[in-house]
């Protein structure tokens, strides 16, 4: 069963049990990849049609010690994340990863060529655990939202900088104007592309010609 443990602004964190195994997965809209916090049994990947690559794109066989390979499946590539020391062993469409740190992990990100498993690389392992936004209105037809992604990373538990964000069109286009600098990472979805950047707190201005969503308290006259 998949139960939801906790969720904020853009975020959900839920956890899927059997006995004493057990399973904490995050995800957050925007965002490539899928955290999972792994209790008492070591993970299986298993397609039928899927081959295994390593960080230079060649197929990986038998027993290595990696913290990230690729699952090919067709034309969709996915990058897996591990602890350091990891030991992953791969046959017959199946892959078993054994070896966990104590800190024990699993992280996949949608990829679009073999060279983004290291680009995503430290971002990959920044878990985000609080996401908010906040407007304040300038009184001139002007909106500033504020989103804040409060993040740890899963290799040391400390405080995590620079996450990697996505944004929609309606973030950017029609008078929408973005604080930051996006990066060369992009995903085409039925939206528009949703164009990726760095970092933990995003400024976006919008025009807002419109009335606001509350009149103020009445008074007495």
């Amino acid at each position: 069963d998949a139960v939801a443990e906790s969720w904020h602004d853009w975020d959900v964190e839920f956890s899927m049990a059997d006995g004493n195994k057990k399973m904490n997965v995050t995800m957050a809209h925007g965002m490539p990849f899928t955290w999972m916090e792994i209790e008492n049994f070591s993970p299986v990947i298993q397609a039928g049609n899927a081959v295994f690559l390593d960080a230079h794109g060649q197929e990986m066989s038998g027993t290595v010690a990696t913290n990230r390979f690729i699952v090919k499946i067709g034309d969709d590539l996915y990058g897996v994340y591990l602890p350091d020391k990891s030991e992953v062993s791969v046959d017959r469409g199946k892959v078993e990863i054994s070896e966990l740190a104590d800190r024990r992990f699993v992280v996949v990100a949608l990829l679009q060529d073999v060279s983004q498993l290291s680009t995503f690389a430290d971002y990959a392992y920044r878990v985000p655990r609080e996401t908010t936004v906040d407007w304040s209105y300038n009184g001139m037809g002007k909106v500033k939202t504020v989103w804040h992604v409060r993040a740890e990373d899963l290799r040391t538990g400390s405080e995590a900088r620079d996450v990697m964000q996505g944004f929609l069109p309606h973030h950017y286009r029609n008078g929408a104007t973005a604080a930051f600098s996006f990066a060369d990472v992009a995903y085409r979805t039925p939206h528009g592309m949703l164009k990726t950047a760095a970092g933990n707190d995003c400024e976006v201005d919008y025009d807002f010609p419109g009335m606001l969503p509350w009149s103020p308290a009445p008074t007495d006259t």
